[in-house]
């Protein structure tokens, strides 16, 4: 009988398929890094970019005030946006996200909103047509730059904001403008603080792991069970 020899195509094919077969033990273990690992991950990051809390909240203001450089006038236009845009968000009940986002950039900030939204939603307030002077009466922080300073830096929808805030490298302002000593939570001493228990916990274990393990291979008869059993 004549010896048939294998082609090169199904070498490779065999070579694959070896191949394929030596990643299989491996697949769980990548799903499950895939789906507990990189994904969260992955989310976490795309979250920490998006920033578009106030350009939802203050459409009118924000497509006003993107160009507004500090140190310059404040546009004119922009005292009534806002004003505009505090009635209707103050209607769809939407004030919270908003008065949480000012008020992690701006101490105070949170307050800032919430009496402005109140005052210019109270009875009589709409009879005054000087849309600054009304603005301005509703909180003196409007007077100052911080403010608008903050609705500047959120006016489009991708930023660091989140991401810096994460890792303390967010410079928390006061409402005059300067640099507060309030910066918020320490994220940044958590993150390590969890990180040294992690490790900690993991040597531990593998102190406390290995020698059992080893003694378990070594135990014969009703000692093994008895070991396995209590594992």
């Amino acid at each position: 009988a004549a010896i048939v020899l294998p082609t090169k195509d199904s070498i490779k094919v065999r070579g694959a398929r070896r191949r394929l077969l030596a990643i299989a033990p491996a697949l769980p273990l990548i799903v499950f890094l895939a789906a507990f690992f990189l994904l969260p991950l992955s989310a976490i990051f795309f979250y920490s970019i998006q920033d578009d809390t106030i350009s939802n909240s203050l459409p009118r203001t924000t497509t006003i005030i993107k160009g507004w450089s500090k140190g310059s006038p404040i546009p004119t236009d922009a005292y009534e946006a806002v004003i505009r845009d505090f009635v209707e968000l103050n209607s769809s009940g939407n004030i919270g996200a908003l008065s949480q986002r000012v008020g992690n950039e701006l101490v105070g900030g949170r307050a800032v909103v919430i009496q402005t939204v109140k005052k210019l939603s109270a009875p009589g307030s709409g009879e005054q047509a000087d849309w600054q002077l009304r603005l301005e009466s509703a909180h003196p922080a409007w007077k100052q730059e911080a403010v608008w300073s903050v609705i500047a830096n959120g006016s489009g929808t991708i930023g660091f904001f989140y991401l810096k805030w994460a890792t303390d490298q967010l410079e928390k302002l006061d409402v005059s403008g300067k640099i507060s000593s309030d910066q918020g939570y320490a994220f940044l001493e958590m993150f390590k603080r969890t990180a040294l228990i992690s490790l900690g916990v993991t040597l531990l274990t593998v102190l406390l792991g290995y020698p059992l393990s080893y003694v378990m291979v070594e135990a014969k008869g009703k000692w093994g069970a008895i070991l396995l059993l209590m594992v």
